[in-house]
């Protein structure tokens, strides 16, 4: 079981995401896919969550997703406002104060997430000096599980990189666990076309 273990999602406002599909979706449509995407890993999520015991949370500006997650049997955190690491600053804190010994960040737009590898993740073996990143295909970080306060959150470019450094510079030792279906999300252009070749509900979108 894994319930010393917060998983948090954290989440745009619908009407303020997805900007780079801008070329191909007028903004209702930007935040209706951002919608589908988030609905999408709520369920699955949720199942997953019945099964393995960990909690559950989506740090959010907006009052329509904190609402949906709370019906989804999630925690609705707030955020701050001062863009995605401060959001997972605060939403790390949440977990530390109340005494979970590890959380797991996954984006809410992932293209086709697979329940094993996210089962993965999860029950991969754990040790307290350790920082597991699950890398995305453009170097960035599409799975990040630590314990709360371990190191600072350096999302953006090349985050998978700058996430390890920052474990090695705290004197903890970054493990590189590549698994595909955590790999691809949906950002651009041409991710929004490869994923429609993966997930049937998306392809009305491309």
């Amino acid at each position: 079981m894994s319930r010393d273990t917060l998983v948090i999602v954290p989440v745009k406002d619908p009407a303020q995401a997805k900007t780079r599909l801008s070329p191909v979706l007028a903004p209702p449509r930007r935040a209706e896919i951002a919608r589908v995407l988030l609905g999408r890993s709520l369920s699955l999520l949720s199942e997953l969550r019945a099964e393995l015991g960990f909690g559950l949370a989506v740090v959010t500006p907006s009052a329509e997703i904190a609402s949906k997650a709370r019906k989804a049997g999630a925690l609705a955190l707030p955020d701050p406002g001062r863009g995605l690491n401060a959001a997972l600053d605060a939403a790390a804190r949440h977990a530390a104060d109340e005494g979970y010994a590890q959380i797991c960040v996954l984006p809410a737009d992932l293209a086709a997430p697979r329940a094993e590898d996210i089962r993965r993740i999860i029950a991969f073996p754990r040790s307290p000096r350790s920082v597991l990143i699950c890398p995305a295909k453009d170097g960035g970080t599409n799975a990040l599980r630590l314990a709360p306060g371990a190191i600072a959150f350096h999302y953006g470019p090349r985050s998978a990189e700058r996430h390890a450094l920052a474990a090695q510079s705290a004197g903890l030792t970054p493990v590189i666990l590549p698994l595909a279906s955590l790999a691809e999300d949906v950002d651009t252009v041409r991710d929004l076309t490869r994923a429609a070749h993966l997930a049937p509900e998306l392809r009305g979108f491309a």
